[in-house]
């Protein structure tokens, strides 16, 4: 696939690979990932990065490959700011800590 078709939006704003995150597909992010690696640090709509979406949305094996994947990217702070207080309080809410 294209990289310029993955940051294409939708009517809504979203990207393609917002999607597999918010519904805790991980074959979709193992298939796209290795080839488009810059994916893990594109936000949504919402400002999000792809391991936020799955964070919120409590889909533990996605977070999990998320998280074996996403780098201390030093312009999308995935693990600072903003992004690493949602994702702590995604965990904790999701309860993934006590598992």
């Amino acid at each position: 696939m294209p990289e310029e078709a993955l940051a294409h939006t939708d009517w809504l704003g979203q990207l393609p690979f917002t999607l597999p995150q918010g519904v805790g597909n991980t074959k979709i992010v193992v298939i796209l990932v290795p080839e488009h690696h810059a994916l893990l640090y594109i936000p949504n709509c919402h400002d999000c990065l792809p391991i936020l979406v799955a964070a919120i949305n409590a889909h533990k094996n996605t977070l999990s490959h998320l998280l074996t994947l996403t780098e201390a990217d030093p312009i999308s702070m995935p693990f600072s700011n903003k992004s690493g207080g949602v994702l702590i309080a995604s965990v904790i809410i999701s309860e993934f800590y006590g598992e």
